[in-house]
């Protein structure tokens, strides 16, 4: 794909970092600058929200992130038996054996996956509490036999609230993507669409 791009004059460059985008000009924090007619913003929100910042003080303002903690580690032992998984809605949570829905990675113990979405007004060593014991609840003991572990207290894993048109600024020259702009899809999918819609939709 890039060598395609490459044939029709698309510039790609990686590690830039944006500083601004006024009037259809792109800063770049090494000082150099671009001309587009179009600029996609196809980034997270709080770096949207700061680019968007000339061109609408309130940008991105009725949106509001939501928060989880993630757990994976691999086990000596297999506390969820043979099972691939298990969802608890209510609580916001999930704990999945990779090593039992994937067997040809051939771990002898489990590998787990498993997150605690916020709940409101909660905070993070609330969150935290709640999180042990749906584990221990849900993979007894699983503490007890770990090899490796990685934790993330307090990651977004999506944003809520009224999310803009992927076209709400395309008086001023930009388009929107990712998971933060308005979508008939979530996560990754709405990302990916409102990326399309860009992409079709640039004149």
């Amino acid at each position: 794909m890039a060598a395609a791009l490459d044939e029709v004059g698309v510039l790609i460059e990686a590690h830039c970092q944006v500083e601004a985008v006024e009037n259809g000009r792109v800063s770049l924090k090494d000082g150099r600058t671009f001309d587009s007619d179009v600029v996609v913003l196809a980034c997270g929100k709080s770096q949207a929200q700061r680019l968007l910042r000339p061109v609408d003080e309130e940008a991105l303002a009725g949106i509001s992130p939501i928060r989880a903690s993630t757990l994976d580690a691999t086990l000596t032992s297999r506390p969820l038996g043979e099972k691939h998984g298990l969802i608890d809605a209510q609580e916001g949570a999930y704990v999945f054996d990779l090593a039992n829905i994937q067997p040809r990675l051939g771990l002898e113990g489990a590998f787990l996956s498993a997150v605690m979405v916020e709940q409101e007004n909660e905070t993070k060593e609330a969150r935290a509490i709640r999180f042990e014991h749906f584990l221990e609840h849900h993979a007894k003991g699983w503490q007890h036999h770990v090899l490796h572990e990685r934790r993330q207290e307090n990651i977004v894993v999506q944003t809520k609230g009224q999310k803009p048109a992927y076209d709400a600024y395309v008086s001023n020259g930009i388009l929107l993507a990712g998971e933060w702009v308005a979508s008939d899809h979530e996560l990754a999918d709405a990302a990916a669409e409102t990326g399309r819609k860009c992409g079709q939709n640039i004149a």
